[in-house]
């Protein structure tokens, strides 16, 4: 199980971003 533990931390690490640029890309869309 302990090696699964670097995969979701990874996986972890780049939606957290996706979760902040998600909503700015949205609202830039439906101004344009």
């Amino acid at each position: 199980m302990a090696h699964h533990l670097p995969v979701m931390e990874t996986t972890q690490c780049s939606v957290e971003p996706s979760l902040v640029i998600l909503p700015k890309w949205l609202m830039l869309n439906s101004l344009s």
